[in-house]
């Protein structure tokens, strides 16, 4: 046996008088395990690599056996110790290796391997503009395999302030196919299906996300709530994850909400939260001047929104940790930094998800969280 500290295990230790005080920070869940150990124990830690047996390391620091497997076996009951080998190193010297190191933190030892999950993952994005461009960039660095890649649009020149990939030899040329070509730059084993179309009926849709384990709407035509609509009644049937991306609007940006069926809520029930009736109370906005009539945006707003939501699907294909946006979506404020979370809940009389089982239900009205 090689004892072995777990990945996500930081291992931090101070002097105290007459020994040392040992702690074990569990990253994933920012735990501390604390102990009070004497120089030995620190220098058996120390060989906790992985490379070292229980006659190693007793013979290095000149400690009987039984007192190396006596502290193996407590780290190991404080599941501290893996047990299993690091199914991670197959990724070393691989492109996805600090991104599998980063895997192996969230881990644990009946875990199965999350790039491989990542790599099988099948994911359709509706809406290849300032979201979409960069989710899909986003997802093919991470290591998806396979995308269905939407739109209806042709490149222009006003898109390449905010939106990935294109240049200006793509001007005039659909979007689908001019991102389908370049994401092939960055993985030539990438498999993309490119649909050149308007997602503007459920029958659309439908057909679109046949055979995707997860679809991510950065669509705003036929408009926001509608193209939201649309994918939650065609996606949320049929159970497929479904990621609806806000976008932006000036220096606000808007985040998901991410709809699991049989988890959550679908976009109609968040159409009823209270803070969204009252956007949606009457009120008209009057397009007065050119910036607000050709909308403004920057590029960094556009590629760190699309990037919360690559994060979001990630957590999805992988489990590496809950998603975030189930039952709640965000709003951040680029001129504050400033992260604002609604929840929302799901209606049990919902014509699209009230029939469907959850593993959990939120009562009660709606809440906010500032973080």
């Amino acid at each position: 046996m090689k004892p072995a500290i777990r990945d996500g295990i930081s291992v931090l230790y101070r002097p105290l008088a007459g020994g040392y005080e040992l702690n074990f920070l569990v990253e994933s869940s920012s735990v501390i395990m604390p102990f009070e150990v004497d120089a030995h124990t620190l220098r058996c830690v120390r060989m906790f690599d992985g490379t070292h047996t229980i006659a190693d390391i007793s013979t290095a620091i000149g400690v009987s056996e039984a007192s190396v497997s006596g502290l193996a076996a407590l780290l190991y009951d404080q599941k501290l110790l893996r047990t299993r080998d690091r199914i991670y190193d197959r990724y070393e010297g691989t492109r996805f290796a600090t991104q599998a190191n980063f895997l192996a933190g969230f881990a644990n030892d009946e875990s199965p391997d999350m790039q491989e999950a990542i790599d099988a993952s099948h994911v359709a994005i509706i809406g290849l503009g300032g979201i979409g461009s960069w989710v899909a960039y986003g997802l093919v660095l991470a290591g998806v395999k396979k995308l269905t890649l939407v739109d209806n649009d042709v490149v222009e020149l006003a898109n390449l302030n905010r939106q990935c990939l294109y240049d200006i030899a793509c001007i005039g040329l659909p979007k689908a196919e001019m991102l389908a070509q370049k994401l092939r730059l960055v993985d030539p084993a990438l498999e993309v299906e490119q649909v050149h179309r308007l997602v503007d009926s459920l029958q659309a849709c439908s057909e679109v996300a046949t055979g995707a384990d997860l679809v991510i709407c950065c669509a705003d035509e036929p408009g926001t709530d509608e193209i939201n609509r649309i994918v939650s009644r065609a996606c949320y049937p049929r159970g497929i994850p479904h990621i609806l991306c806000g976008g932006y609007d000036g220096h606000l940006g808007f985040i998901g909400p991410t709809i699991v069926p049989k988890r959550s809520g679908c976009w109609l029930c968040y159409e009823h939260t209270l803070e969204h009736q009252l956007r949606s109370a009457g009120y008209i906005h009057l397009q007065v001047t050119p910036a607000q009539i050709k909308g403004g945006n920057l590029g960094a707003i556009s590629a760190i929104i699309a990037n919360y939501h690559v994060i979001e699907a990630l957590k999805v294909m992988t489990g590496f940790a809950p998603p975030t946006l189930i039952n709640q979506a965000a709003e951040v404020d680029f001129l504050t930094y400033g992260l604002h979370l609604r929840a929302y809940r799901k209606r049990h009389d919902c014509a699209v998800c009230g029939t469907q089982s959850d593993e959990e239900i939120t009562d009660g009205q709606p809440n906010v969280t500032h973080v």
